[in-house]
């Protein structure tokens, strides 16, 4: 019974980092089974915040179009103060959009193309992938509510 209720939460928290880190090509598969504490490090950046995307979408009764607007709202979290590549002008993580679209301090340019990568990668595509695979469990919460207070 426990396996069946952790199992859907699981998999997403393991899933979330791979769909938004290796998919994209910027993290290897190879260099995260070298580097294990990468990966720890990306559970704590992917897969800890889509579960709670994930568990606020479904106690909110979201439908999809909410869950991307939050998925926007992650990627303005992920780049913007923890990568802070949305106000790089320069060295951008892909040179194409060095000194391209910027203004008010925003790599324009760039935040358009991640964040929409952010939205759907990194978090609808695995919150959908998750609660395709865990059908049963999908319109139900997967954490409990001290859980996702505290």
């Amino acid at each position: 019974m426990l396996k069946r209720k952790v199992a859907p939460a699981v998999f997403l928290t393991l899933y979330a980092p791979l769909s938004g880190e290796v998919l994209s090509g910027n993290s290897p598969i190879a260099f995260l089974a070298t580097k294990p504490q990468i990966f720890v490090l990306f559970l704590a950046i992917y897969g800890i915040p889509v579960m709670l995307i994930r568990e606020a979408a479904t106690r909110w009764k979201l439908n999809a179009a909410g869950v991307i607007l939050l998925g926007f709202a992650y990627g303005i979290y992920n780049e913007g103060p923890l990568a802070g590549t949305l106000f790089l002008y320069d060295h951008a993580p892909m040179p194409v959009f060095d000194w391209y679209g910027c203004a008010f301090g925003i790599n324009v340019s760039w935040a358009s193309t991640i964040l929409f990568y952010h939205a759907f990668n990194s978090v609808f595509a695995p919150i959908a992938i998750a609660n395709y695979l865990f059908q049963d469990r999908a319109q139900k919460s997967w954490i409990t509510k001290p859980v996702m207070i505290g």
